[in-house]
């Protein structure tokens, strides 16, 4: 902080997040007019202020931040609330701190309030004695809204939108008392009687008579006292009834809204001289890039563990702080929230669960979904415990309780773990692995097992902790699994071979049989459905058995008869293969396969007849021919895998990706991740860039595990969605040795979870690729209908996520007349994928005749016909990895209007698009992979509404835009800067235009 006037007897200050620094920045510029007296502070709730920060803010305003201040117990109180909390909670705080600083007289105002005169009535107050000033809510008598009344009786009498103190000792020992009350206890629950700080203060001028009452008609006017306080204003003087009008509180303006505050039941365009003043404050705002502010998060809003901290877990941490069952200091603890507890004794099943449970569902009054879901959990047993989970989590979910994390350690899944020396080369490496809280794990090959934590429909349905369901798993795995791929023979051999010796764990039902392998327990499940493993006596025999029973050629896939042949052929520690110690021991099975000839001498060629006869000669002893394990001759060092064979927007980020590794001096050969997996087969690289997401990783390095294999150095290119990446989903990465994305938004959220670095290395994108084929956008343009804006969609690609409901609904917000000279297109692709999702906006879509829907797979060059023949391109997603669509628009200079969230925000500013400001709200069910736990942004179409209106009516704005987009764009996606970013030094003269 700057050195203080020496002579500095008063302050004013204000507390706010950085989201909120345009509305303090208008407070601070009054401030500096009607309080020229006054040294301004502004304390951010945060870890530290940027420069930016305080150069946002009036020359002169020092800037303080709570860990600068030393605030008490700061590290838990910043945890406990949320951020109005928060910045109310230690108010009292901030106080003490400027009085000791020397500040004699000290003024708090909220940051949504703007002085209009100077403060006569305090200054008077003082003068009289007055150590500390309040302004009520109402100070008539005249008839109030009930709304208005019931409103003040929950809230409290007194506004503490502001108070002044001044160092006196009635008001240190207020200020104090204020603090001890709230310091533990500053919560917006006002059906239990706690409002903040409000009801706290509401006994001030009971408890002095140091306490002086502004009744002041023009002091903290606001939506609650409007009606009666007339605004006025001539000659640019403003007054409130018969008063100057001293400060007016902005409280819940709103941009966009329509009324005087987001707070009043059934808001309305106030019209006249408040109308006035709002459209003004509005002015103000856009000028300090108000939009770009508060897209802004919250600083404090995670636990020391990163866990996120909703409403409901703030409140019932609160609630077990009061009632003696948590210490405040617990909340710092790393990992408490999982911590295992006990259940309470009248529960009817007393086993342990995690502390957040319990907290949630004892605490924070649950809705009756979560409340019987928690009691079906509870009364289960360990095993039901497992399904009895997934609609608790569920419904903790839709009522925003937990976070990604949280929702994804509530399953405790079982990580895989990289092999010993770090860099897997193969795809079965052994992993540690234990069922039915054995304490000897016995080592499984990885794949399986990596298949299974990728899967979230495995995972749901496999429980690998669990004997039975571990057998099942491994016999899916060797049907279905090896059967969706094209794996490396020398990799299904290796697995047959683990699995074989694999020895199941003891059971003591199987006392007495003859020991088993994990192998002949799944195929014996696999083709024996109905035995029991416990009441076998031979289970490789029963096996055995089953199959020649019940295999069928058709049934014996390529992957499935290569195990089988491992199993029957494969020596044993130098004994004679399976298949002869089978037939010498178990006289039935001879006599079945064998028949006529079980009395002669067996050999290997008449065992092979004898399966050949059965109709099962896939399972004689040929094997597979065997690829070398060396790589040979290279057609190239660089080979970029991906969908190139789309024109989707992943398949044009893979063609930059390419365009990339070209201005860096590669020569990058391409691989479309649809391609047989044998066109590759004599490729060895240096660099192997695998564009495929998380989820499809896992498949492309089984279909080229030999590419994969030899490679130096494997990348994978992600695109990612949401705002948190589950470590199930992002277990593949222990195959890779980085990671590139797209966007910071992709960054933040896999690089918490990987297990390799991962770097932002967006795609090129070229003006070029984008021109069409006419200006105007040939036939496309020839049918306009007036003003038009653009919307595409892929079917595909989540459509919730996409949000085309919202345009259409933003749009008919914007004209509802139906006679304005506007037109909405719509671009669908493959609506066949989802018809049932499409449903309702097909049906909103229907409603408007200027609204159109195009349907089908265009090209290329049709696609840059149709942002061609736009004016504006729209997209009110929840969510975006990159935004290519945007981008595109953008680089067209089209003017955007966008959603002001994700993976878009690195090239979208409030100068180049037209932010639309959103809430977090939770992800619907199965509306994207792991949604459990997540978030996504909710746009304001009425702010859409106003931009499409806007727009519409002033064409050159839009234009300009554009041209600022397209310029800004150019340089984003360019060569130059792009190839460094890869780790890569351009190549002179290779950077494309």
């Amino acid at each position: 902080m700057a050195k203080l006037p020496a002579r500095a007897r008063r302050a004013v200050f204000s507390i706010c997040a950085p989201n909120y620094l345009a509305r303090v920045g208008a407070l601070m510029d009054s401030a500096t007019r009607h309080l020229p007296h006054h040294a301004r502070f502004v304390v951010l709730a945060c870890e530290r202020a940027t420069p930016a920060d305080r150069g946002s803010l009036p020359a002169g305003t020092h800037v303080l931040t709570p860990p600068e201040m030393a605030v008490p117990d700061l590290e838990v109180r910043r945890r406990l609330y949320n951020v109005t909390e928060f910045c109310t909670a230690i108010k009292p705080d901030v106080i003490r701190w400027l009085w000791q600083q020397g500040f004699e007289e000290v003024l708090y105002f909220d940051p949504d309030i703007v002085l209009f005169d100077r403060l006569a009535a305090v200054d008077a107050a003082w003068d009289g004695g007055a150590e500390l000033v309040l302004t009520p809510h109402l100070v008539t008598t005249d008839p109030h809204p009930n709304w208005a009344l019931r409103a003040v009786s929950v809230s409290g009498q007194f506004n503490l939108g502001f108070i002044g103190v001044r160092d006196r000792p009635e008001a240190r020992r207020l200020v104090g008392w204020w603090r001890d009350q709230i310091a533990w206890n500053c919560i917006e629950d006002a059906g239990n009687g706690t409002f903040v700080d409000q009801k706290v203060v509401d006994h001030f001028p009971a408890l002095s008579d140091a306490v002086r009452v502004i009744r002041h008609p023009g002091y903290n006017v606001a939506y609650w006292n409007i009606h009666e306080r007339r605004l006025t204003v001539r000659d640019g003087r403003w007054s409130a009834g018969a008063e100057r009008l001293v400060f007016f509180h902005y409280s819940g303006f709103e941009m966009f809204g329509a009324g005087i505050s987001r707070h009043m039941p059934l808001p309305q365009p106030p019209g006249g001289a408040v109308d006035r003043l709002l459209r003004a404050y509005g002015r103000q705002l856009v000028a300090r890039q108000d939009l770009a502010q508060t897209l802004r998060p919250y600083a404090y809003d995670r636990m020391p563990d990163g866990r996120a901290l909703s409403p409901m877990l703030r409140k019932a941490m609160h609630r077990a702080i009061r009632a003696g069952e948590v210490s405040p200091t617990d909340l710092l603890r790393q990992g408490w929230l999982l911590e295992p507890v006990a259940a309470t004794p009248d529960l009817p099943y007393a086993g342990t669960i995690p502390r957040i449970l319990q907290l949630l569902c004892r605490f924070a009054d649950p809705p009756a979904d979560i409340q019987s879901a928690y009691a079906t959990y509870l009364e289960a047993d360990a095993k039901g415990r497992r399904t009895a989970l997934p609609p608790l989590r569920a419904a903790l979910h839709d009522w925003g309780a937990v976070d990604v994390s949280t929702a994804e350690a509530l399953t405790a899944p079982r990580p895989v773990a990289p092999p010993a020396n770090g860099r897997p080369s193969t795809l079965t490496w052994s992993v540690a692995h234990t069922v039915d809280a054995d304490t000897e794990a016995f080592a499984l090959p990885a794949l399986p097992l990596l298949l299974h934590g990728a899967r979230s429909d495995l995972a749901d349905s496999f429980d690998l902790s669990d004997r039975d369901s571990l057998v099942a798993y491994i016999a899916w795995f060797l049907t279905m699994g090896l059967a969706d791929w094209t794996a490396d023979c020398n990799t299904t051999e290796a697995i047959a071979t683990d699995l074989d010796a694999v020895a199941m764990p003891p059971s003591p039902a199987r006392a007495g049989t003859q020991p088993v392998s994990l192998l002949d327990a799944a195929l014996l499940r696999l083709f024996a459905p109905d035995r029991r493993l416990t009441d076998i006596r031979n289970p490789a025999a029963a096996a055995m058995m089953a199959i020649l029973e019940g295999a069928r050629p058709e049934r014996l896939r390529p992957a499935l008869a290569q195990v089988l042949r491992v199993w029957l052929w494969r020596p044993h520690d130098g004994a004679p293969a399976r298949i002869l110690r089978l037939l010498a021991s178990e006289p039935r099975l001879r006599e079945h396969m064998l028949g006529a000839s079980a009395g002669r001498r067996v050999t290997v060629r008449t065992i092979e007849g004898a399966l050949a006869r059965l109709g099962l000669p896939a399972l004689t002893r040929q094997p597979d021919s065997p690829v070398p394990d060396r790589p040979v001759a290279s057609r190239g060092s660089t080979v970029i895998v991906g969908p190139f064979a789309t024109t989707s927007g992943v398949g044009h980020s893979a063609h930059g990706v390419v365009q990339a590794l070209t201005a860096a001096g590669h020569t990058p050969e391409t691989l479309d991740l649809l391609a047989p997996a044998d066109e590759v087969e004599r490729t060895a690289t240096s660099l192997l860039v695998l564009h495929a997401n998380a989820d499809l990783t896992l498949d492309a390095v089984v279909k080229f595990e030999r590419l994969w294999r030899h490679a130096r150095h494997r990348v994978g290119y992600w695109y990612w969605e949401l705002a948190a990446m589950t470590r199930r989903m992002a277990a593949p990465s222990m195959l890779l040795d980085e990671i590139w994305v797209a966007s910071e938004f992709v960054r933040s959220a896999i690089a918490p979870v990987s297990r390799c670095p991962v770097r932002i290395c967006p795609p090129i994108l070229r003006a070029a690729d984008f021109a069409p084929s006419a200006a105007g956008g040939g036939s496309f343009g020839a049918d306009r209908c007036g003003y038009r804006f653009l919307g595409v969609f892929d079917a595909r690609s989540f459509i919730d996520r996409k949000n085309p409901e919202g345009i259409v609904r933003a749009f008919r917000n914007a004209f509802p007349e139906g006679k304005e000279p506007v037109e909405l297109l719509l671009k669908l692709s493959n609506g066949h994928h989802n018809s049932a999702g499409l449903e309702a906006f097909r049906r909103l879509a229907a409603g408007d005749r200027r609204i159109r829907v195009l349907e089908g797979n265009f090209s290329a060059i049709e696609m840059n016909d149709l942002y061609e023949s736009a004016d504006c391109f729209v997209s009110l997603h929840r969510s975006e990895g990159l935004g290519l669509g945007i981008a595109q628009a953008m680089m067209m200079g089209r003017p955007v209007i966008a959603t002001g969230y994700s993976g878009p925000m690195d090239f979208m500013t409030i100068s180049t698009a037209c932010l639309v400001p959103y809430r977090l709200v939770p992800v619907k069910r199965d509306a994207y992979p792991d949604w459990l736990g997540q978030e996504w942004a909710e746009p304001d179409e009425r702010a859409a509404a106003v931009y499409m209106r806007e727009l519409a009516g002033a064409p050159d704005a839009g234009r300009t835009i554009g041209r600022r987009a397209a310029e800004a764009l150019r340089g984003h996606f360019s060569g130059e800067r792009i190839a460094p970013l890869m780790g890569l030094r351009p190549a002179p003269g290779g950077l494309p235009a």
